[in-house]
């Protein structure tokens, strides 16, 4: 018995101009956002102010990739949705892979200024404060961010094996 699922053309347009509509309104609040932080910030905010800046630029993004580029129409009750953006019907991998960087790069930009915020808040000689080291663990995130991952499907102790009949055919 099979399960078919059939979204009304009418809903199916509404909810796509919704998307649309919420996308044209979010983007230019986050281009007002990023035109505030860029003029009219203090000078006293320092780097700070140029984390907000990177954090509000993958905001705007984001929202213009979910509401422009790839589209995405949930379907209600199932845990699935599909996508009816210009860029997803010819490359979707393409849409995929950068709305899984933009949402990373956003999340790190947020863990750095929460520490950043963090370093910032506590007192010059408190036990947690990193001071000139402060910079490394920054770069730390950062660095997890670019990681080389391998995704070659197979575990840890058979590429160990692997690794040791190369050594032994040498």
């Amino acid at each position: 018995m099979g399960f078919n699922f059939t979204v009304d053309p009418t809903h199916e347009l509404l909810l796509l101009w919704g998307i649309r509509v919420n996308c044209a309104v979010s983007f230019c609040i986050d281009v007002l956002a990023i035109h505030l932080l860029w003029t009219k910030a203090p000078a006293k905010t320092g780097a700070y102010k140029y984390l907000l800046f990177v954090m509000q630029t993958c905001s705007a993004l984001i929202n213009l990739h979910m509401g422009g580029i790839f589209v995405s129409i949930p379907l209600f009750p199932l845990i699935a949705l599909y996508c009816d953006g210009f860029v997803c019907k010819s490359n979707p991998h393409a849409c995929v892979v950068s709305f899984y960087f933009l949402v990373l790069s956003c999340l790190i930009t947020l863990n750095v200024c929460v520490f950043y915020r963090h370093q910032a808040v506590l007192p010059y000689d408190h036990w947690l404060k990193l001071g000139k080291y402060a910079i490394i663990t920054q770069l730390m995130t950062v660095f997890t961010y670019f990681a080389e991952h391998e995704s070659t499907g197979r575990s840890d102790e058979e590429g160990w094996r692997d690794d040791s009949r190369r050594r032994e055919l040498r």
